[in-house]
């Protein structure tokens, strides 16, 4: 399996790469479109799920890691959606509470 590290300011997280990204730090409620428009430059987007309830994170997932990792490096800690958005690999699988919807 392929190991990211990820510099958070404090410390170095390693996380497997998976084909699956958080999207944290949304100030206002995204919808999937846009979520899939921003994203989709990147590759073949085949979930995305918005929070709704609390919102402020998303998850979209693409068809391959390589995909994925495109679009962490190119939008980690870069101006989206009128604030600076946090993206990283998902950590463990998809059946850990987000679903599509």
């Amino acid at each position: 399996a392929v190991v990211s590290t990820q510099s958070t300011g404090k410390l170095t997280v390693a996380r497997e790469e998976t084909n699956r990204l958080f999207i944290g730090g949304l100030r206002r409620i995204v919808d999937k479109e846009e979520l899939q428009r921003e994203f989709q430059k990147f590759g073949e987007i085949t979930d995305t799920w918005v929070a709704k309830d609390s919102p402020g994170f998303a998850f979209v997932e693409f068809s391959t890691v390589d995909q994925a990792r495109e679009a962490l490096e190119a939008k980690h800690k870069t101006d989206c959606f009128g604030t600076e958005i946090r993206v990283e690999f998902t950590r463990g699988n998809k059946g850990s509470g987000a679903k599509s919807g």
